[in-house]
């Protein structure tokens, strides 16, 4: 999970939102906020960190409160985001916004503070939490410790060090692992983002901490 800072919203919305009877069911500009969400989320859900592309069928729009329980917040953009399919086309082991469904993640993707420095990794690739909250959440709402997520997220930081830093980690000196996790962080450039990006970039400021 990786902070989400927000760009303007599409214009379409704020058109919309002002009219009365305005729900996000008869907002007819979806696929401009697709656009968007994708675009500030540079590629990435915004709970697991899978891909996801601007193409209703690649990804969904969420409400990070959900539109039954909180209708006044429908065509709020603060309350929007993009998220996977969670395996919504299997109907098994679904995850992100499709098991979440209307629960309540109480922990804002991009007001809660630094949520990435609040989240870690195991090295088998589970996500976990020290805050006693969000990590009963990570698990209960987002059911992000899946088979499925926990081995790609290992696979990503094994790729990444056998593609990039195999047989060099202890020769690497801080200011290179800094750049690494710079760019996997994003820092460097305003690119899509990598799959499970964060996953290296909390595995590398483990590696940057010890030197």
């Amino acid at each position: 999970m990786r902070k989400i800072v927000k760009i303007q919203e599409p214009l379409s919305l704020t058109e919309h939102r002002s009219k009365s009877h305005s729900t996000y069911e008869n907002y007819p500009d979806k696929d401009r906020l697709r656009i968007s969400l994708v675009t500030e989320q540079r590629g990435i859900c915004c709970y697991c960190m899978g891909e996801i592309q601007a193409d209703e069928s690649k990804m969904k729009i969420e409400h990070l409160h959900s539109q039954s329980g909180y209708p006044l917040e429908q065509l709020d953009y603060s309350n929007l985001f993009g998220a996977c399919l969670g395996n919504m086309k299997t109907g098994t082991n679904t995850h992100c916004d499709t098991f979440k469904g209307n629960k309540d993640f109480n922990f804002h993707m991009c007001t809660s503070g630094n949520i990435h420095a609040a989240i870690k990794y195991k090295t088998n690739g589970e996500i976990y939490s020290d805050n006693i909250n969000l990590n009963n959440e990570l698990n209960s709402v987002l059911n992000l410790n899946l088979p499925e997520l926990i081995k790609a997220r290992k696979s990503t930081v094994e790729g990444f060090v056998k593609a990039n830093i195999s047989g060099k980690l202890g020769k690497l000196n801080k200011k290179q692992l800094i750049r690494f996790r710079d760019k996997w962080a994003g820092n460097l450039s305003s690119d899509s983002l990598q799959p499970f990006c964060m996953v290296v970039v909390s595995f590398l400021e483990t590696k940057i901490s010890k030197l």
